[in-house]
């Protein structure tokens, strides 16, 4: 578990190397923030809601590092995570296009599974979905990091 949170917080350090004004700095001790309530729900009893309250604050985290990646690059134009990696298979100056396959893929393990459980009632992620979640995600931001030309 060590090596995720290193993993993470690596990402996130390759993320702030972007933000060049007081505004972007901002926006990004939002996400360091928004991942150190995910490292302290992480550390509580596993339960049902704290396998949930996981998946909320890991793509809470995702959703604005992409909105603050985006928006540095002045590329975004969508509101969601799905419409976030559909700006980034656009072609954008200075940024490489996100594959498709990969857009997708992100799409599926990381949108749609955050949806199942956000907007149903009485469905709860099992620890396995919660730890594939959460490795889409580093390789999600991963890819987004490495689209910077």
């Amino acid at each position: 578990m060590a090596k995720s949170k290193k993993s993470t917080e690596t990402l996130l350090v390759q993320l702030e190397s972007f933000c060049r004004n007081n505004e972007q700095k901002d926006r990004y001790n939002d996400i360091e923030s928004e991942h150190n309530v995910y490292n302290k729900v992480e550390r509580q009893t596993k339960s049902d809601g704290q396998r949930l309250y996981r998946v909320l604050h890991a793509t809470r985290m995702l959703d604005t590092s992409l909105q603050l990646f985006l928006d540095i690059h002045n590329c975004r134009k969508g509101h969601s995570i799905g419409e976030y990696l559909a700006d980034l298979s656009k072609k954008n100056a200075g940024l490489l296009p996100l594959n498709g396959y990969l857009k997708e893929r992100f799409k599926k393990d990381i949108a749609n599974v955050r949806n199942l459980y956000m907007h149903s009632s009485n469905k709860f992620p099992r620890e396995g979905e919660v730890n594939a979640l959460k490795s889409s995600i580093h390789e999600c931001l991963q890819a987004v990091l490495n689209l910077k030309k």
